[in-house]
């Protein structure tokens, strides 16, 4: 399991179709299938039924959903907080001038 298939499954289960999920995360409908497809082996679980309407979330789909989401969430922070203490983060300044700034 990895953090891809993890955010794979939940934009999967927010769009309730693998192909609108695809569209939004710019990936190909086969790739993201793939992903839940290897996530549903590790876990050994079917987490979508899959029907022309879309991708209906299981039982277990729901039951893991939220701890699904704090993983993710876990995850981009633990990264964002390793950028930040390496000093690799992007700093941006933005600056505002009131007025005519040429005289």
């Amino acid at each position: 399991m990895n953090i891809q298939q993890l955010k794979n499954f939940i934009k999967t289960y927010d769009c309730g179709s693998i192909s609108k999920a695809a569209e939004i995360s710019y990936q190909s409908q086969q790739a993201l299938s793939h992903s839940i497809r290897s996530l549903e082996k590790c876990l050994d679980c079917v987490l979508f039924l899959r029907n022309a309407n879309g991708s209906i979330p299981t039982m277990v789909a729901h039951a893991i959903y939220d701890d699904a989401k704090r993983i993710v969430v876990s995850a981009d922070h633990m990264a964002f907080k390793s950028k930040h203490a390496a000093g690799k983060h992007k700093k941006t300044i933005s600056m505002c001038f009131v007025g005519n700034i040429l005289g």
